[in-house]
């Protein structure tokens, strides 16, 4: 080797040396960067996860609620609707009884007649 090779031999072996340090050091931090950002990817994951359980459970427990309401609701239709049934046929018979005491009266007025 010449005189020129031998003195740049070294220097360019530290540069080497350096870059590749540098770019190992780089990749490092590149890849505990990647492995912090896995883990906050994974606890939001978690947290998202939770609260999706917590609203689904809480969505759960206001349709039983809604539901049995909706069914209480119901059932005083039928039992109003029942009632207005019997109510009508009250009505229904006490307007015959009328009608039967009021045909009795004529039935009567008309026996006088005669």
């Amino acid at each position: 080797m010449s005189g020129i090779m031998k003195k740049l031999v070294y220097p360019c072996g530290v540069v080497l040396f350096t870059i590749g340090a540098t770019k190992f050091s780089v990749q490092q931090e590149l890849s505990d960067l990647r492995n912090k950002q896995l883990e906050r990817d994974s606890a939001l994951k978690n947290q998202l996860l939770g609260i999706n359980s917590a609203l689904q459970n809480q969505l759960s427990g206001m349709n039983s609620a809604l539901q049995n309401q909706l069914s209480g609701i119901n059932d005083g239709i039928r039992d109003m609707q029942a009632r207005q049934g019997r109510m009508e046929q009250f009505a229904n018979e006490v307007a015959v009884a009328f009608a039967s005491c009021i045909a009795a009266e004529q039935a009567k007025e008309e026996s006088k007649k005669v």
